[in-house]
Order: C-alpha cells, then structure tokens, then sequence
C-alpha cells in the first residue's frame, strides 16, 4: 500500500535491500565523462578518497580544495552512475521527450568551509567525517533498494530521523540543482547528457516536515530566505518557521 505525505508526496520506506542485486558496469563511459565535466568546471585536480570495501558499486570522493574564486571545498561522489537507477518508465519517458535528458544515473555533491579538515585522522571523528558518509550512503541507497533520486527527492537520517552527528542538528537531505555560482554548470543536462549532478542539502527536521506538508515550493522559499545552500553550515538554525506556543502551552512550561 502507497503512503503519501500531507502535500501529496509518496513515501517510501525501505526496509531490507534487494538480495538480487546487479554488478556494476564501468565500462559506458559515465565516470570518465563526469571526470571531464568536472575538470571543465573545477579545474583543479582532485585529492580522491578511494573506498577499499565496496557493496554493489564502488564509490569514491572526489575532494576540490579551494580556489581563490571559489572559497570552499567541493565534494563529489564517483561510482553511482556505475549502475543506472530504477527510473519509473513514466518519468524517464517524460524527462526524455521533454528534452530533459535520461534520469538513470547521477552523481552528488555537497560544499564544505574551507577550513574542514579532510585528514585520514580527521575522519575518525564523526562530526567531520559525516558528510562523506552522507554522500556515500545516499550515492549506494537507489541501487540496494532499485529505486532511485532526482529533484526535490528527500531523505531522513533514519525512522525517526536523527541528526547526522554530535554537534548538529540535521538529520535529512533533499536533493537540488547546484545554486553556488561557481558549481552551477555541473547541474546543467546540456553539458553532460549522460549523467545528472545532483546537490545535496542537509535539512533539520523542521525543513523535512515543512517539506511534507506543504510542498517543496514552501520549502525552497524558506531555504533560499536564509540563505542555505549546498554549503554545509552544520551548526545552523533551521529555516522552518518555528510554530508559536498557545497560552496554554506556555503556562505549562
């Protein structure tokens, strides 16, 4: 039975991954043209944080350091469009006929403060190791469970959700075109047809509901009034209006 939220979204909650899962084919081409797109748009060359033990595709990160144009560190999956993703046939036929390209495959990325420290000893401590874990498990999460993500998509930290690490209070993502101006040609179909950039911005709790009940719309409004981004601020307060106490409840405590 489909679940759906207040504003119409369908929910789905995985439970268990498919036990059926296919291997992972490197050889279309997607990671070498995401390479390139890349390089075109970042220029630097990358630090690669390789993954020694894979399931069902492997997954790398790919670390820009900052530029003097670009004052932030750029964090990139590679080896989610090893596989293609379970596209519902309706919406990967619309996407193509609209010119839009094919939604199968998909790499992510997220930005960090310059200062972030990316050291194998760094990682050990889990409120800086996080985001790679985020951006890996969110990369492998469409291929164990044959689903898949696009825009607008959302995803809890867990049933109920619970924030990422000690230190912050996000505990979802949704998934959006890149916004910062030096990331935005990674977002665009036309420059590279054969797989999609999506952003991935950690969301409070609050922005989550807010996203489920009144729309991504509602959301993207209160997000871009404050100014967030796919530039991780991991201490900040949410965007999410903060719903007002009655009387009552403030006698209460």
């Amino acid at each position: 039975m489909s679940e759906f939220a207040p504003d119409g979204t369908r929910i789905s909650r995985h439970d268990a991954p498919d036990d059926t899962l296919p291997v992972a084919d490197t050889s279309g081409g997607c990671r070498e043209a995401f390479e390139r797109h890349l390089g075109r748009v970042l220029g630097a060359e990358p630090t690669v944080f390789h993954e020694l033990i894979s399931d069902v595709v492997h997954l790398d990160i790919y670390i820009y350091p900052p530029t003097p144009t670009r004052p932030y560190t750029v964090l990139a999956t590679s080896g989610m469009s090893d596989l293609p993703m379970t596209v519902p046939e309706v919406v990967q036929e619309d996407s193509l006929a609209e010119g839009r390209g094919s939604l199968e495959r998909a790499e992510l990325l997220l930005a960090l403060p310059p200062e972030w420290p990316l050291t194998q000893e760094a990682f050990e401590d889990e409120r800086r190791y996080w985001p790679v874990r985020l951006l890996k498990g969110t990369a492998r999460l469409p291929h164990l469970y044959r689903t898949w993500l696009g825009i607008g998509h959302t995803v809890p930290n867990g049933d109920p959700a619970r924030p990422y690490a000690p230190g912050t209070e996000l505990s979802g993502i949704v998934l959006l075109p890149p916004v910062l101006d030096e990331l935005k040609d990674l977002g665009d179909p036309e420059k590279v047809p054969e797989l999609r950039f999506y952003a991935v911005v950690p969301l409070t709790s609050g922005e989550m509901d807010l996203k489920l009940t009144h729309g991504l719309e509602t959301l993207l409004n209160h997000l871009n009034e404050a100014g967030v981004t796919e530039l991780l601020t991991p201490d900040r307060v949410t965007a999410a209006p903060v719903p007002k106490r009655s009387w009552l409840q403030r006698l209460r405590g």
